[in-house]
């Protein structure tokens, strides 16, 4: 990831994003041939009104199963990724934009009984 992130700079890519929030339910966990995949969305406090934004998070591989094993709704975590936009047409015909952060570090913040734990990455 450092080394992404150092190649980044020096190109002038900064397209790196790091949010801590809650998780809104248990992440879904998605199997395919090659990889796991984590969807999950983060409640994040906007620090003005008390009103949260909702961030739509992707995980692949390693971070997706250590999120299964060890994350549920309710707890607070801290991402790292970048973000991903797209766009899809519904079945109204009404085109939809897209923004979701692909996740490819992850920090437990709390576990699930609300005791805060060590600090540990995992990418």
């Amino acid at each position: 990831m450092k080394k992404q992130q150092e190649e980044g700079f020096k190109n002038g890519r900064y397209n790196i994003v790091s949010i801590n929030g809650g998780l809104t339910t248990d992440p879904k966990i998605l199997r395919t041939e090659t990889t796991t995949i984590s969807m999950f969305t983060l409640a994040v406090n906007n620090g003005k009104d008390q009103k949260a934004d909702f961030i739509k998070c992707k995980a692949f591989g390693k971070v997706a199963e250590v999120m299964e094993k060890h994350v549920g709704k309710g707890q607070i975590i801290g991402i790292t990724g970048r973000l991903k936009s797209g766009q899809y047409t519904n079945k109204e015909g009404i085109e939809i934009y897209t923004t979701d952060v692909n996740v490819n570090q992850l920090q437990i913040i709390t576990w699930g009984t609300g005791e805060k734990c060590r600090y540990r990455d995992w990418e």
